[in-house]
């Protein structure tokens, strides 16, 4: 089951940031960094339109992890970023989540294989086994940062996650405080035990968009090591 849960796709004037192509990535250098920093503190800089639409919004969306603050940006412009739902089923076992994805633009394309048609990249993905009703929100209001946060609820305790992805390609989750580097895999399973702890699962994908990751999700369903994983915490 993949259903697209949300897509905020914001576009702005002119990109702001200006990154150096070299043969298969881009640079984003320490001078980079303090020139976002110092973008989002001028004054002069800031959207003000996009502030008075965003505190509209804010108040609706105080059911995540991260209460949604509202901050004043500069203009930007994004190709735009999305989540979807999951589920599979494994063993009997019911699991289910979201995934965080970011449509194809000068600040991935180099990221996409050669003779690949896709139009979007995953970012990560985070699974509960056992897993329910689940909540996400994806943002660019951070660009060239992207953020994704959601609650999944589970038989035992909720599961609340956080995905940043830096301008670097670099990408880090945050599970009920485990720090993840997805650089080790973008499959993330969480496994909630009765006694109030989790367990966790990680792994590598090949490289996937929202059209085929379903797919590829269901054959990581049949690797040894995850129905091992299972049939241990698989509570």
């Amino acid at each position: 089951m993949l259903k697209t849960i949300i897509i905020f796709s914001l576009f702005f004037v002119l990109p702001l940031y200006s990154f150096t192509q070299r043969s298969v990535t881009y640079e984003w250098t320490k001078d980079s960094i303090y020139h976002h920093a110092n973008e989002q503190m001028d004054e002069d800089k800031w959207n003000l339109k996009l502030l008075k639409a965003d505190q509209e919004w804010g108040a609706k969306r105080d059911h995540l992890p991260q209460i949604d603050g509202v901050f004043p940006v500069p203009p930007y412009s994004t190709g735009g970023i999305g989540s979807l739902n999951i589920q599979l089923n494994t063993l009997n076992k019911s699991i289910k989540g979201t995934t965080f994805f970011l449509r194809k633009s000068a600040y991935n394309a180099h990221r996409f294989p050669a003779n690949n048609d896709a139009t979007t990249e995953i970012v990560g993905v985070i699974l509960v086994v056992g897993g329910g009703k689940s909540k996400s929100l994806v943002s660019s209001r951070n660009h060239p940062y992207y953020v994704a946060q959601g609650k999944i609820e589970s038989n035992h305790k909720p599961v609340d996650w956080t995905i940043i992805q830096i301008p670097d390609g670099k990408v880090y989750a945050l599970v009920n405080m485990r720090l993840f580097d997805l650089s080790a895999g973008k499959l993330i399973i969480i496994a909630p035990q009765a006694d109030k702890t989790y367990r966790s699962w990680q792994t590598t994908i090949p490289f996937s968009s929202k059209q085929n990751i379903q797919d590829i999700l269901e054959e990581v369903t049949k690797q040894e090591a995850l129905l091992a994983f299972l049939k241990e915490y698989g509570s």
